[in-house]
């Protein structure tokens, strides 16, 4: 595997760059790789309103790690 840093504006550059046979493959990988079913978008629409509505809170990010660190 190759890992490249680009900032993602670089990302979408390079992707404008490429012909439409390569821009397909990307678009075929990415919606195989990151495909959510309807179960699972209907539980975070559901999630997000609950959060919206003040049902359930959140923690940051640094919180979490915290908690977790000693795992």
């Amino acid at each position: 595997m190759v890992s490249v840093n680009l900032s993602i504006d670089q990302l979408i550059e390079t992707i404008k760059g490429l012909n439409e046979e390569e821009i397909i493959q990307i678009k075929l990988a990415l919606d195989h790789d990151f495909y959510v079913s309807d179960e699972k978008m209907a539980d975070l629409v559901k999630r997000k309103q609950d959060l919206i509505e003040g049902k359930i809170g959140s923690r940051s990010w640094e919180e979490i790690k915290k908690e977790y660190e000693s795992v």
